[in-house]
């Protein structure tokens, strides 16, 4: 008769353990390396393209629960304000310059919204048991300074940040 209950113990035990709500959470980050395009000769006349990249990574600390992380990569306009032309500045000098999302650098990596694009992806756990489980993203920022710019040398920069929406 001992033994009965212990076994009815413990089949209600597990019966309260799979019934219970996800025990962990997913956890992201998101990390960056900038365009560097290093040094600009407008005598040129060429484009000068450089690329950088973003990488996203999501850990799984779930014991129970499937977990689907759907993430959006955006960019911002930076100190111009604007998604069409970006501007890096050396004190009031400018040079205009932008951010792709392919290599063929027809796509502003912006939003997403309009004729801008932006980067996106799911990433899957499985359902049981999933701590420690990793999913990772990687993406190429394409960047190009345009051709023909006639401005004073100089140090040009600019801040770009990167907004993951998940």
């Amino acid at each position: 008769m001992i033994k009965r209950m212990a076994l009815a113990t413990l089949l209600l035990a597990c019966a309260g353990l799979w019934s219970a709500p996800a025990l962990g959470s997913i956890t992201c980050s998101v990390s960056a390396n900038g365009v560097t395009f290093g040094v600009y000769n407008p005598l040129s006349g060429g484009n000068l393209d450089r690329n950088g990249s973003i990488t996203f990574k999501c850990t799984s600390n779930t014991i129970l629960s499937s977990g689907t992380v759907t993430f959006d990569v955006t960019l911002s306009r930076g100190s111009s304000g604007s998604f069409t032309t970006r501007a890096m500045n050396s004190g009031s000098d400018t040079l205009e310059y932008n951010l792709y999302v392919g290599s063929l650098r027809n796509t502003i990596w912006d939003d997403g919204k309009g004729s801008t694009g932006s980067r996106s992806g799911t990433f899957q756990f499985p359902s049981i048991l999933s701590i420690g489980i990793v999913r990772e993203a990687s993406f190429t920022i394409y960047g190009r300074v345009f051709g023909g710019q006639f401005v004073p040398a100089g140090g040009y920069s600019d801040a770009i940040t990167v907004t993951v929406l998940y």
